[in-house]
């Protein structure tokens, strides 16, 4: 076919012209009017812009179903679905901070802690410990024995303790970095958490613990206790 063929061929079908006049699926303009696919076209008329459009916007035009009307509101309903929310969201676990004396009696820790950290277990509290020996190596040490989930426990130390970070880490445990010293960072225990389970030894323990060395003094233990104390209050005067 010449050009001018192909040029009335475009003319008489002017549904072809979407396609590139170059090719269409490797198809040259005038190998397809040479086919003779073009004996079975139908007439020009039938691809009138009208019909082919009314066509289309009927076949994508969705249907509207009737319109209902709405149920009456049921309140019982609104009340069993907040009862079933409520019931779904989980109570923050209360978090108890340990704490104790450096170098305890043998059966001091099973007398005075074993008991509440057992009723803390079992009401699935977290924890919070210090590094050091004593009290905080034994009840780090009975919480990992007793299953006590790692990411519920957590190890504060200070910034002169911050090397043994990494042994720690590898028990699972969490890790807080907080204060300059040891007192600070019980200060941050003691804000990070709820209650405590303490108990620092009495003077008598002590005499006959340290024998002449003694010396009249306030433990890091009982300054926990007095600082919980103080928030108490505060929060107390606060809701006043």
């Amino acid at each position: 076919m010449s050009d001018s063929e192909c040029g009335r061929f475009k003319s008489r079908f002017p549904i072809y012209m979407q396609f590139s006049h170059r090719s269409y699926g490797g198809i040259r303009w005038k190998d397809l009017a040479s086919s003779t696919q073009l004996q079975k076209l139908p007439p020009r008329d039938s691809f009138s812009r009208k019909t082919f459009t009314t066509t289309t916007m009927e076949s994508r035009t969705p249907s509207i179903p009737a319109r209902v009307s709405p149920a009456p509101f049921d309140s019982s309903l609104s009340v069993a679905v907040e009862t079933s929310l409520a019931s779904a969201v989980p109570t923050p676990a209360r978090i108890a901070f340990i704490s104790g004396p450096l170098a305890p009696t043998s059966n001091y820790f099973t007398e005075h802690y074993l008991p509440r950290l057992e009723t803390a277990i079992s009401e699935g509290h977290a924890f919070v410990v210090g590094p050091s020996r004593g009290i905080d190596a034994s009840t780090l040490a009975y919480l990992l024995q007793r299953g006590v989930p790692p990411a519920s426990i957590t190890v504060f130390l200070s910034q002169s303790e911050r090397s043994r970070q990494r042994d720690f880490a590898a028990l699972g445990v969490m890790v807080v970095v907080a204060g300059r010293n040891h007192t600070e960072r019980d200060a941050a225990m003691t804000a990070a958490s709820d209650y405590d389970i303490l108990r620092y030894q009495t003077e008598a323990e002590c005499r006959a613990l340290y024998g002449q060395k003694y010396r009249p003094r306030v433990s890091g233990t009982q300054l926990n206790e007095m600082r919980r104390m103080e928030m108490q209050a505060a929060a107390a005067n606060a809701q006043k």
